[in-house]
């Protein structure tokens, strides 16, 4: 819940629900108070209005429901009892506002919290001004803002959104077959283990050790800007040999041409031969040449990583669709 002081004789505090699928804000609960009398506020004495002290007797929670653009801007406040807009918006591309009717709410695009006595809207790590439509700040990982430009937001706010107040970022997802690549979702951010994977790799200390972690700790992979898994930092290597006749192997392999659209087990025997294992001892170890989605390029990785993190490969883009 969050909550404003609009004078000194009415608070106003909001809370919103979301939508658990898919985590859009599609409802408001205003809760207000008339009244004047301060409140105890765990030793301190509340400013008139400040609906933090308020007991349960005196909320009047009401519940309004959202209606949002494709960008997650609230535009509409519904009464669910009566079926009545009772509160309107009017506004810019790039977020300032004007309510109409007896209902408002201080959200903007998605992820902005407005304040109106400064003007700012609060937007995790930076605060957004509606008016200017730019930041006040350069972006926390170091990339200008927009200032330069017509926007400063993002290229097109009626499609695009800044949940954190970061740089905007373009994605270069590439369809496989007509569609894009499975958990595409994740191009150009990291995608965490399941539980199971967790467990399954907690197994394994050397392959944990190498996974990259979250800012909770948690393995995870990244995925690129086309959207497919990088599973570089646990491609299988091989110790030189004592005496020095075979150098630190790594499974990261260019098959030859001819074998492109062979089967899977033609390919995994000529890459097991240039590793110097046969499939048994593949399989004992628990490895699994994965197709990268460059041509031609086969991985030796985790199995317990690779099953995990489902994705589209070489073998959906370039491989032969042979066993």
């Amino acid at each position: 819940a969050q909550q404003a002081t609009l004078g000194p004789d009415r608070g106003t505090g909001y809370v919103w629900t979301h939508d658990p699928a898919s985590g859009e804000i599609i409802g408001q609960i205003t809760l207000t108070s008339t009244e004047t009398v301060a409140a105890d506020t765990g030793g301190r004495i509340a400013d008139p209005g400040d609906v933090r002290g308020w007991d349960q007797e005196r909320v009047d929670a009401e519940f309004f429901a959202l209606v949002a653009d494709l960008a997650g801007a609230p535009h509409e406040i519904i009464d669910p009892v009566t079926g009545d807009v009772v509160g309107h918006t009017n506004q810019t591309l790039y977020g300032k506002r004007t309510w109409h009717g007896e209902q408002s709410s201080p959200l903007l695009f998605t992820g902005q919290y407005y304040d109106d006595e400064s003007g700012w809207a609060y937007n995790r790590f930076r605060y957004y001004h509606p008016d200017a439509g730019v930041y006040n700040a350069q972006d926390p990982l170091g990339a200008g803002p927009r200032i330069a430009s017509a926007q400063g937001y993002v290229n097109h706010p009626a499609h695009w959104v800044d949940i954190l107040g970061l740089m905007a970022h373009t994605a270069n997802v590439q369809k496989v077959n007509g569609r894009n690549p499975i958990n595409s979702r994740f191009a150009g951010r990291e995608k965490p283990l399941s539980q199971k994977g967790i467990d399954a790799v907690m197994a394994e200390p050397d392959v944990y050790a190498k996974l990259p972690k979250n800012s909770a700790g948690d393995p995870v992979i990244p995925f690129n800007d086309r959207g497919f898994p990088e599973f570089d930092s646990v491609v299988v290597e091989l110790p030189a040999t004592a005496d020095g006749a075979t150098s630190v192997t790594r499974g990261d392999f260019t098959l030859p041409s001819e074998l492109h659209e062979s089967t899977v087990y033609q390919q995994e025997k000529w890459l097991d031969s240039q590793m110097g294992i046969t499939a048994e001892q593949r399989s004992a170890k628990g490895w699994t040449w994965h197709h990268h989605e460059d041509l031609g390029r086969m991985q030796l990785v985790p199995s317990s990583v690779h099953g995990d993190v489902r994705h589209t490969g070489g073998w959906a883009i370039w491989g032969g669709g042979k066993r």
